[in-house]
């Protein structure tokens, strides 16, 4: 078996999908027959950057064409059979994909993991939107997607070729503080139940919603775990003052802050269900979905047709809910209130069907019979 040469780029220093490539990194390096390089982009101070919403644009354009002709260099240098994208982007892509073509025509493959494939989110008017999609695939030989969803080709003729693979668990470390000491550290009762909302605080997440589900069930107490998201997402304190309005602050607990990787547990472990109360716009995979394999705790879910959508209601991991409703998500936490263990949950199942063992050896399998083809 000839050696298949892999460079791996990661565009993200935290969060689910620098963890994600992270994972998915290591499988593919174990993998026999594969020689695996990563590249990461750098932050570097833009040359040209003015104040207000004119600056923030010109240091988006800066950032995005600058970062996407570096990796082409890097790539050009490295010659590697196959360059694989941790995630997949169009933004601006008209006046990027050029250099990756380029690369393309000198005998590299291009390969990419497209978290979200249903792209729905439009940056300025639609038609730059969708040739912005077109200009992004032009250039990709394969995508990996993480379930049968329907992919956005915006308006593509010759498309890539598509595979499906798993998302792996997200490892963490663990402590040894009993729950009931966390719990009285989080100031979370006794006899309460603690429904947790981990990760970046956006407003896809419904925080609103589940706050106006809270009237309903006196003895729920909300963690919101995590670290406000930019760009134009609703601010910590508005959530605080709606739970005010709502008479429900006193059992909502903020901890408005980036949680180290050591921390994660924590919040798992005095918790008794994780929120994942989407809106219909979210069609991927969830990062805190799989941080919870580990602990197990019934998962309150809504979005739209998704992998995560697919996992919850696949292996019974809890209540999957219509999306975009705190009468939705009211229903949804009296049925884990009724049976707060799941005791259908198939989490063993889950975990053996979604192993980065089995993503990495997709992943290898299609590039190597793409190149078997390309070769015939």
């Amino acid at each position: 078996m000839s050696t298949l040469k892999l460079l791996y780029h990661c565009a993200y220093n935290e969060g689910g999908l620098a963890r994600y490539a992270l994972e998915q990194r290591r499988a593919l390096a174990k993998e026999v027959g594969i020689e695996c390089s990563a590249h990461k982009s750098v932050a570097k101070k833009p040359r040209l950057h003015f104040p207000g919403k004119l600056g923030r644009v010109g240091l988006f354009l800066q950032t995005t064409i600058r970062d996407k002709r570096s990796l082409a260099h890097e790539t050009r240098k490295r010659i590697p059979d196959w360059l694989l994208l941790s995630s997949w982007g169009e933004y601006l892509a008209p006046l990027w994909a050029h250099h990756f073509r380029r690369l393309r025509d000198s005998g590299t493959r291009i390969a990419a993991i497209v978290h979200d494939p249903v792209r729905d989110y439009v940056r300025g008017p639609n038609w730059f939107h969708q040739a912005s999609i077109r200009a992004a695939y032009s250039f990709v030989d394969a995508v990996f997607v993480h379930d049968a969803s329907e992919i956005s080709w915006g308006g593509l003729i010759k498309k890539p070729l598509v595979v499906e693979i798993p998302c792996g668990p997200f490892p963490v470390p663990t402590g040894t503080t009993p729950r009931a000491r966390l719990r009285a550290d989080f100031n979370i009762p006794d006899g309460a139940f603690a429904l947790l909302s981990f990760g970046h605080i956006r407003d896809a997440k419904n925080l609103d919603l589940i706050l106006h589900a809270l009237g309903k069930h006196s003895m729920v107490h909300l963690i919101v775990a995590g670290r406000e998201q930019s760009g134009g997402q609703k601010p910590v304190e508005e959530y605080q003052q709606l739970a005010t309005k709502l008479g429900v602050a006193d059992r909502c607990h903020w901890f408005n802050e980036y949680i180290p990787e050591e921390d994660v547990w924590k919040y798992f472990t005095a918790s008794d269900s994780v929120a994942l109360t989407y809106s219909s716009d979210f069609r991927s995979a969830s990062g805190v979905l799989n941080v919870n394999v580990q602990f197990r705790k019934p998962i309150l879910a809504s979005c739209g047709p998704s992998p995560l959508k697919t996992a919850v209601e696949k292996y019974n991991l809890g209540p999957w809910v219509e999306p975009d409703s705190s009468e939705e998500i009211e229903r949804g936490l009296e049925r884990i209130l009724s049976t707060p263990n799941c005791p259908d949950a198939r989490w063993e199942e889950y975990l053996n069907d979604n192993s980065w063992e089995e993503n990495a050896r997709r992943v290898v399998e299609a590039m190597r019979s793409f190149g078997e083809s390309v070769k015939r």
